[in-house]
């Protein structure tokens, strides 16, 4: 019988907490804001080959005006131009016009003004860097 009395409130407790956490995820302010869910190069890769693209996946369409006007991949020296290749309405391909430079920091930078098809912004800024050829 004791067993059963300290359980009961035991496993009260666990459902509870289980429930808050579950509501807390679901519910969370900001958790369907347009973002940015994958991104090649990712955060930090460093020995990028310098014929690579920057790819770009969001969790939903975006207004590709809005992302074509507002990216940018840069260095230290000034932006990197090149040309957008579209593969649906919420991933692109950024493929430079010459090859990036070696041994050099690229930032890649999308501000939250970029907006979904909908007309609603991102959360936050995306700020993403990676480092090409040699380790530096």
């Amino acid at each position: 019988m004791k067993k059963i009395r300290f359980l009961k409130p035991l496993l009260g407790m666990v459902c509870a907490a289980g429930l808050f956490l579950f509501h807390g995820c679901e519910f969370a302010p900001g958790a369907d804001n347009l973002r940015i869910i994958s991104c090649f190069p990712a955060e930090g890769e460093r020995g990028v080959a310098v014929t690579a693209s920057v790819h770009v996946i969001f969790n939903r369409s975006v207004e590709r005006s809005g992302v074509e006007e507002h990216f940018t991949l840069r260095t230290l020296s000034g932006s990197v131009h090149g040309a957008f290749s579209w593969l649906s309405g919420k991933e692109f391909i950024y493929t430079p016009n010459a090859p990036l430079k070696t041994g050099v920091r690229h930032t890649i930078e999308l501000p939250r003004s970029v907006r979904d098809s909908q007309g609603n912004p991102m959360a936050m800024d995306y700020l993403s860097d990676f480092y090409t050829g040699i380790d530096t």
